[in-house]
């Protein structure tokens, strides 16, 4: 049986919640991320609260109910810290932006996880396509800490691009921040 994908607009339900905080924990507190599991967890009160912003999607990618991977999107209108991230890159490259300057026309990936068992099958690819499919806006950002260069390759192999790199507040992540323009990802 083929994997199937749903999409969630604006909202989805605690059930579905508690199955993408378990396979978030799972990714992000193992290499090359080592993120403290009891922080992950949060997702379940943070990420309805992305998935309500302007324009936010999850999808989900499960086979026979067992989740394999996950995207949740949202406009970067109403984002505060995401606007904050690419105005300082802005500033730090010394040009500006190479998006667009209304925020309605760029997306932002918040989060896209893969099952590492599932991981090869195009999950995270179809996902992408699915989720970007019939939006209004032009661009699509997305964060990649400096330790996931596997990640950056696979993204760089999809035809995005390094806008620049943003340290977080407490100056332990780098923060590598990345950008395509709409239709993507576009490659093989």
């Amino acid at each position: 049986m083929p994997a199937l994908y749903e999409t969630f607009n604006g909202s989805a339900s605690p059930t579905l919640w508690s199955k993408v905080s378990a396979l978030f924990v799972e990714i992000f507190a193992a290499e090359p991320y080592c993120e403290d599991p009891a922080e992950l967890l949060q997702i379940v009160d943070w990420g309805p609260a992305q998935l309500a912003q302007s324009a936010g999607r999850l999808l989900t990618c499960s086979h026979e109910e067992q989740l394999l991977g996950f995207a949740l999107v949202h406009s970067l209108h109403g984002d505060d810290s995401w606007q904050n991230i690419l105005a300082t890159i802005a500033q730090s490259v010394g040009k500006s932006s190479q998006l667009p300057t209304d925020p309605q026309e760029v997306l932002v990936v918040h989060e896209l996880a893969v099952d590492p068992a599932a991981r090869g099958q195009r999950i995270a690819k179809s996902a992408l396509a699915t989720i970007f499919s019939g939006r209004a806006e032009t661009h699509v950002v997305l964060g990649v800490y400096g330790q996931a260069t596997t990640a950056r390759e696979v993204y760089q192999r999809w035809v995005f691009t390094e806008l620049g790199i943003f340290t977080t507040q407490n100056n332990t992540v780098d923060l590598h921040v990345i950008h395509c323009q709409l239709p993507c990802p576009a490659k093989q």
